[in-house]
C-alpha cells in the first residue's frame, strides 16, 4: 500500500492536490539511493514525473562513468596490440636476417 503524500503541491498530471491523488497513482514510486548532485540519501515516495530531472542527471553520470571505463579498456587493448606488433616485427626481422645469412 502506498503512503499518502504529505505535500499540498499540485499533481503535475492531474492538477489536483497531491495529498488527495498521489497514493492512487501508478507514477507514485518509492525512490531509494543518493541524490546525484548533493550526495544526500534519498529514501522517499515521490512522483516519478517530478523525479525525472534527478533520474536524468544520474543516468548521465552513469553513462559518463561507462564511457571512461570503455576508453581505459580501449587504451589497454591498443597498448597490448602495439607491444605484440612490435615484438612480432622484431622476431620477423631476426628471422629475415637469419635467412639472408
Amino acid at each position: 500500500m502506498k503512503p499518502v503524500c504529505d505535500t499540498q503541491d499540485l499533481c503535475p498530471l492531474l492538477r489536483k492536490r497531491r495529498n488527495k491523488v498521489c497514493h492512487t497513482c501508478a507514477w507514485y514510486t518509492h525512490f531509494a539511493g543518493t541524490h546525484p548532485q548533493t550526495g544526500e540519501v534519498i529514501n522517499q515516495w515521490e512522483c516519478a514525473i517530478t523525479m525525472l530531472p534527478v533520474l536524468m542527471i544520474e543516468t548521465s553520470k552513469q553513462m559518463f562513468g561507462a564511457t571512461v571505463a570503455v576508453q581505459e579498456l580501449r587504451n589497454e587493448v591498443k597498448e597490448n596490440a602495439d607491444r605484440t606488433l612490435k615484438s612480432d616485427f622484431l622476431r620477423l626481422g631476426t628471422l629475415l636476417q637469419a635467412v639472408k645469412k
